[in-house]
C-alpha cells in the first residue's frame, strides 16, 4: 500500500503559486517609499527605476499617443485601473497554472522574473502600436 502511495505524482498548489505572484505584483506599490527611504543610500538610477517602476509596471493610466501638438492620454482613469486589475489577475491565473510545481524556495524568484518578462514585453507592445507611457513625478 505505502508504494502505491509513493508512486502518485505530486499534483502541485497553483493556489500558492498565484498567491506568491499575486504578493509580488502588490510588492510593486511599495517600491516608490524604498526609493525615498534608501535615497541617500542607492545610486540615483536605483533610486529613479524604484520610484518609476510602480507607472511601467501599472501602465495603462499613464499611457499616451504622441502628435504635433502634445500627448494624449489613450485611457481614462477608470478604464486604466480596470484593464491594469484585469491584467495582472489574468496573469496571476496563467502563472498559477505553470507554477504550480515550482518549490517554494524559488517561487519568489520566478514570480519577479516573470513580471518583469510581462512588463517588457507589453512595453514592446505598446510601441508597436504607436503608444508609450508617460510617467508622472517631479
Amino acid at each position: 500500500m505505502s508504494e502505491a502511495v509513493a508512486n502518485v505524482p505530486k499534483k502541485g498548489d497553483p493556489v500558492r503559486a498565484g498567491l506568491v505572484f499575486s504578493a509580488c505584483v502588490l510588492s510593486i506599490s511599495l517600491f516608490p517609499f524604498a526609493a525615498i527611504g534608501w535615497q541617500s543610500f542607492l545610486p540615483n538610477g536605483i533610486t529613479s527605476l524604484l520610484f518609476f517602476f510602480p507607472q511601467v509596471a501599472f501602465p495603462y493610466r499613464n499611457l499616451v499617443t504622441k502628435s504635433a501638438y502634445g500627448s494624449y492620454a489613450i485611457f481614462s482613469p477608470g478604464v486604466a485601473a480596470t484593464l491594469s486589475i484585469a491584467q495582472w489577475v489574468l496573469l496571476a491565473v496563467f502563472f498559477a497554472c505553470l507554477a504550480r510545481r515550482v518549490k517554494f524556495r524559488y517561487l519568489f524568484s520566478v514570480a519577479f522574473a516573470a513580471i518583469f518578462i510581462v512588463i517588457i514585453l507589453f512595453q514592446l507592445l505598446f510601441s508597436l502600436f504607436g503608444a508609450s507611457i508617460e510617467l508622472d513625478g517631479p
